[in-house]
């Protein structure tokens, strides 16, 4: 006994069966791209956030010695005597924050090419200040030896005009 639609019952699991490894292959394939592109984009983000790691190890570095160079700046002009060793040594941190700009790459050198350039000025800034409060000085002293030597000046014209009338008494006697 067999029964009378065989050929659709066949026709029927085929058409079942392709629809069944259609619908397997969608659900694997959505999975497997499911699983595979979260880890593509979790290696990306692990490379960007090496690089934003190294730009912030690299901006505590500068910043510090910034603040070094800053520090030993503020304190250049307190100490005439010592203001030659400070001023090599800020030039000295000046060119070690200049040598990380060049062996780094950041993406914002500008910035930091900017505030090494400001860091110059304020020093070549405080040598003019130094230049110039000495020459205060000078002048001050200048001015007291130009009062010492009118006094003596006036002391002598005084003694002089004396000693004219001296001799204009003696002569007339």
């Amino acid at each position: 006994m067999k029964p009378l639609n065989v050929q659709d019952r066949q026709r029927a699991f085929q058409r079942f069966l392709i629809f069944f490894i259609l619908t397997i292959a969608v659900i694997i394939t959505a999975v497997f791209f499911g699983i595979k592109i979260p880890y593509a984009e979790n290696e990306k983000l692990q490379q960007q956030l090496a690089i934003v790691d190294k730009e912030n190890h690299f901006r505590n570095d500068f910043s510090q010695a910034m603040s070094e160079a800053q520090s030993l700046l503020d304190t250049v002009n307190m100490d005439p005597q010592k203001s030659g060793l400070l001023d090599g040594r800020i030039t000295q941190k000046i060119q070690e924050m200049d040598a990380m700009l060049a062996k780094n790459d950041v993406t914002s050198k500008g910035l930091y090419s900017q505030v090494i350039k400001s860091l110059n000025s304020m020093q070549s800034d405080k040598r003019g200040l130094r230049a110039a409060g000495n020459k205060d000085s000078v002048v001050a002293m200048y001015n007291m030896q130009i009062l010492e030597l009118k006094n003596s000046l006036a002391k002598w014209q005084e003694s002089y005009n004396q000693l004219q009338t001296q001799n204009l008494i003696l002569r007339q006697k």
